[in-house]
């Protein structure tokens, strides 16, 4: 039996879809946990509405904890072999569940992942990156592709595209408000033996829910930046082997920063407030470690250009400058978006 773990907050606007898109699974047998986790709206009723129509879901109502409090009682309370969760304002198409199970079984593995697509307004679909299906026998062998899989794929870092076997499920850190997700799942791939990646299209993140972690402001972004790339560098040095292209990994963490500055640039906010914020992240210990460490002989000349420019304009915290360059590469963002 599967546990599909669901822990609910404020996203009543969508719930029904992702219940619907877990209960009608052509792999019927499971169990499926809605966790409620204090929500001021209408999620607990609609939880119990359907809990009477489903013998299969189990519903757990609970005060307010934050989304790892949600699922690790999931976790708690499961009963399943197997386990996987959904955020309740996602879904999943029918036979994603049955697709990770046979895949986990045939190949013998302790954690399928499957690729996903992002869903936004006006239902704009994008998926990330295509990539070849792989059983990986050892986490070494994994090593040589983990840069790629982590960041150009993306699909490594959230818990939502996965199965993974309950006895081997560590718990998520309470204490962590930002990077928790990305903790757990290395925590786990520790304790692998074999990998399963799948290409398959399962999982649907909507990026509309202006109520969910990732479409809220934080002002503290470039504090979990910096606790996202020590955790993820920490995992690398201690569980890979020599040969381990630690070069690769520092471009990738360059790209990381990149973003990290874009997601104030690329927001709406007084230009002062703005310039701040910039300055921040010109500050921060862990970024100037990181920029002195990137080598560029791996990179395309475009790639050298851009990341030779981002270098240069924050190690010599020249703020204003690198706002001008964020602004002008999302105005040719959009510019290209409209065209497609």
């Amino acid at each position: 039996m599967i546990s599909v773990i669901v822990p609910i907050y404020k996203t009543e606007k969508y719930l029904k879809r992702c219940i619907e898109s877990i209960i009608n699974q052509t792999y019927t047998d499971m169990e499926i946990l809605l966790v409620n986790d204090g929500s001021p709206d209408n999620c607990g009723s609609i939880c119990d509405e359907y809990s009477e129509k489903d013998d299969r879901i189990k519903v757990i109502h609970k005060e307010n904890g934050g989304v790892s409090s949600a699922r690790n009682v999931g976790l708690d309370m499961a009963e399943g072999e197997y386990i996987s969760f959904v955020d309740s304002d996602d879904f999943i198409k029918s036979n994603m569940i049955e697709v990770l199970m046979s895949n986990m079984l045939s190949t013998q593995s302790d954690l399928v992942i499957c690729n996903y697509e992002n869903l936004y307004e006006n239902n704009r679909v994008k998926i990330r990156s295509d990539y070849e299906n792989r059983v990986f026998e050892s986490i070494y062998e994994f090593e040589k592709l983990f840069v790629y899989y982590y960041y150009k794929a993306g699909i490594i870092d959230g818990p939502c595209n996965k199965l993974y076997k309950s006895v081997m499920c560590g718990r998520f850190d309470e204490k962590l408000h930002n990077g928790e997700d990305g903790f757990f799942i290395l925590e786990y791939l520790k304790k692998c033996n074999r990998i399963s990646v799948i290409n398959n299209v399962l999982y649907t993140y909507q990026h509309i829910n202006p109520e969910s972690a990732t479409m809220k402001y934080k002002d503290n972004y470039f504090e979990i930046c910096e606790l996202i790339l020590s955790i993820t560098e920490d995992f690398c040095i201690e569980n890979f082997s020599s040969s381990f292209d630690v070069k690769e990994l520092y471009f990738a963490f360059c790209m990381e920063i990149d973003a990290a500055f874009k997601y104030y640039i690329y927001r709406k906010m007084p230009y002062k407030k703005l310039l701040l914020k910039v300055r921040e992240g010109m500050q921060n210990a862990k970024f100037m470690d990181i920029i002195e460490k990137i080598e560029y002989k791996q990179m395309r000349t475009k790639e050298k250009l851009k990341y030779f420019a981002v270098k240069v304009l924050i190690k010599n915290k020249l703020s204003g400058l690198l706002i001008g360059y964020g602004k002008l590469t999302f105005a040719v963002m959009l510019a290209r978006e409209k065209l497609a």
